[in-house]
């Protein structure tokens, strides 16, 4: 008899948590909704990564605001005030 050709007997089936126990299977769900949840976390903070420099810093917005007369010099103190924060 060969002792090679029951070694799968010896070790759970050959799978890492053995399958009569559903570990296995809890275990690689919980593996893959983490590395889900992860890759979608990641491509949200890349893709919003440059949307400050697209739109402008605050600060150039209020001058700009204010150089346009859409807003009052007590207006813009107060706004760049309030960014200062």
């Amino acid at each position: 008899m060969n002792y090679f050709s029951h070694a799968d007997t010896y070790t759970g089936g050959g799978h890492m948590w053995g399958e009569e126990t559903g570990f296995g299977m809890f275990f690689w769900m919980v593996f893959w909704v983490i590395a889900v949840s992860a890759m979608a976390w990641f491509l949200f903070r890349w893709s919003q990564q440059g949307e400050e420099s697209k739109r402008g810093k605050p600060e150039d917005i209020a001058k700009e605001r204010y150089a346009k007369g859409e807003i009052t010099k007590k207006e813009f103190e107060e706004i760049i005030k309030e960014l200062a924060r």
